[in-house]
């Protein structure tokens, strides 16, 4: 059986964006849920820790048991993650798990640190319906660069374990996507990180563009963003030009108007993933009355038109942008 490669570019923004509420009042069925706000390793562009400023904790079981109760017979999916490495949190096989089975498909993205072979044996256990693995090198020298503190061997090995492990027992979840950020230093390993993607029988790779920090200053953003970002322009959601650093794609309105918010692990609700020290908390779940009567109250409704203005502190720093990451589908052909 031989495999073929599919190439797409991921929709985003407004593009991929129901605009017209359903029955609930709502635009979105999908939710992120922060598990933790812990990390093992500290990659230079991340918040965590040096600049997550809040404190780090895991979510405990009954605040995320609500939030999952409160979505039942609602939500299609959960990402299972924000800032934090979500394999931290000790309760996280059992978190996956009540959502799977309540009908809520969760995903999960993780640094690759945490696939062992009880890790694995717990994630078919716990049902996950799809898993985000990162990879940022097709070698040592520079997955470590930027992963600071993951051992390399390790990683790969990891995600070669989980994928051997559902190959050989027939199963299709959870649907794997390997995760590459493309750096200047790494741009060069494209080719190889698409070999070493299907040698290990992941079922996507994603090319993934670089963010510089929502949390950097301007003047830092530029001089990283000489240093950092890939000549490829493919694979560069900013312009660069000899003194600015602008958003290659970036709609009128922010997607973000229209979803969910976050919930971050001690419950508060943020407006969205950018926010990443709850500057801008609005609600929580357990003083406010539970996630879904927070998104459908007076205050959500005026969350949303801040962020259509772009009223909000942290919009006028942001670094989402709408043009979306490069899709590889890797297909069996018989």
């Amino acid at each position: 059986m031989s495999v073929s490669r599919r190439e797409v570019q991921a929709q985003k923004g407004l593009r991929a964006t129901n605009r017209e509420p359903n029955e609930r009042g709502l635009y979105s069925r999908d939710f992120m849920v922060e598990p933790t706000s812990l990390c093992n390793l500290k990659c230079p562009l991340c918040p965590v820790p040096a600049h997550l400023h809040r404190p780090g904790t895991h979510m405990p079981m009954h605040t995320y048991r609500e939030v999952v109760d409160d979505l039942a017979g609602y939500a299609e999916r959960m990402d299972l993650w924000n800032f934090g490495e979500p394999f931290l949190n000790p309760e996280i096989f059992n978190m996956i798990k009540y959502a799977e089975d309540r009908g809520v498909k969760v995903r999960v993205s993780t640094n690759s640190t945490y696939l062992g072979d009880d890790d694995v044996a717990k994630i078919f256990w716990s049902d996950l319906s799809a898993i985000i693995v990162c990879l940022d090198g097709a070698s040592k020298e520079t997955h470590e660069r930027y992963r600071i503190g993951s051992e390399y061997g390790k990683v790969v090995e990891g995600i070669s374990r989980l994928a051997r492990r559902r190959r050989a027992t027939g199963r299709s979840r959870p649907f794997m996507r390997l995760q590459f950020l493309v750096f200047s230093y790494n741009e060069h390993e494209i080719d190889a990180i698409l070999d070493l993607a299907e040698d290990m029988g992941v079922d996507q790779l994603a090319l993934k563009n670089v963010s510089l920090g929502t949390w950097v200053r301007e003047h830092l953003r530029q001089k990283m963003a000489r240093k950092l970002l890939p000549r490829n322009d493919k694979y560069r959601k900013y312009t660069l030009g000899e003194e600015a650093l602008d958003l290659k794609l970036r709609d009128p309105v922010c997607s973000w108007a229209y979803e969910n918010g976050v919930v971050l692990a001690n419950g508060d609700v943020t407006t969205c993933c950018y926010d990443s020290s709850g500057d801008h908390v609005f609600a929580n779940v357990h003083r406010d009355g539970g996630l879904m009567q927070i998104l459908t109250s007076a205050r959500m409704k005026e969350i949303r038109e801040q962020i259509v203005a772009r009223e909000l502190p942290v919009c006028r720093t942001c670094q989402y942008s709408d043009y979306g990451s490069t899709l590889v589908n890797f297909e069996a052909r018989s």
